[in-house]
């Protein structure tokens, strides 16, 4: 017992002088004042001690750094995130979903807060993974689809209901990325969204072919443009989103 509790102690100071030697050196290359950079640093410990992705925060900073932007801005943009992660820390914690990688979990949600998602939207995904019997690392990337959705002037909660459709039914994220994009195709054509989320969900449960998906949107008045790929730059350009000052890549160097 003592043995394990010196062992807990030596791993805390270990992260305390960690956490010094990788955040104090980012903060001491702002331009800020003393007191400003305490204020920097207590938010990093804050979420360091809570067990939230610092990273999300520290690389904040590194951009205010580059971009020269103001303490007030980066304060407000650094205050903001860390609630997002406190309640995206919240919902894992309620919804007591199986979770490995929990940093990549609570970055994700901390996004889709971000991104104006509602826990009782993307909650639709969790149950959906949980009555499978699945955690959010087998699940991951269907959540990753829905951060990159946030636009096109469709509510988060028919991504959300497709999405949770094909972790019900094993369709893969990368085809359910594309039966959002569908959606989108139907927007543009001035569909009624509710009648194609229907065709779209009854694809899903019959396990249509995406053709024959699109083809029944098309048979109701949608224009036919194309099927997104992987390595489509026209879309990635559309579903490409802005918040606060420019992006992080954190989350993707932390999966």
């Amino acid at each position: 017992m003592k043995k394990l509790f010196l062992i807990s102690i030596f791993a805390f100071i270990f992260r305390s002088v960690c956490f010094s030697a990788d955040y104090e050196s980012i903060i001491a290359k702002t331009g800020y004042t003393a007191q400003e950079k305490a204020q920097i640093s207590a938010l990093l410990k804050t979420a360091a001690q809570n067990g939230l992705p610092a990273d999300l925060l520290a690389n904040k900073v590194k951009e205010a750094v580059m971009k020269r932007v103001s303490f007030s801005v980066l304060l407000r943009v650094m205050e903001k995130r860390l609630a997002m992660m406190t309640e995206a820390s919240a919902v894992m914690a309620e919804k007591k979903m199986t979770v490995k990688n929990r940093q990549y979990a609570l970055q994700l949600i901390t996004e889709l807060h971000e991104n104006g998602f509602k826990r009782d939207v993307y909650g639709k995904m969790m149950d959906a993974a949980m009555a499978r019997g699945k955690s959010f690392d087998d699940t991951a990337k269907y959540f990753d689809v829905l951060v990159k959705y946030n636009s096109s002037g469709i509510d988060g909660g028919y991504y959300a209901d497709i999405l949770a459709a094909c972790i019900d039914k094993s369709v893969s994220a990368d085809r359910g990325e594309k039966l959002l994009y569908l959606l989108i195709e139907a927007k543009r054509s001035n569909m009624p969204l509710d009648a194609a989320k229907t065709i779209i969900m009854d694809g899903i449960a019959r396990n249509s072919r995406l053709d024959e998906i699109a083809a029944g949107m098309q048979f109701r008045g949608a224009m036919e443009r194309h099927l997104p790929g992987d390595a489509d730059d026209e879309r990635e350009r559309e579903i490409e989103r802005m918040r606060g000052f420019p992006g992080d890549d954190s989350r993707h160097r932390n999966r």
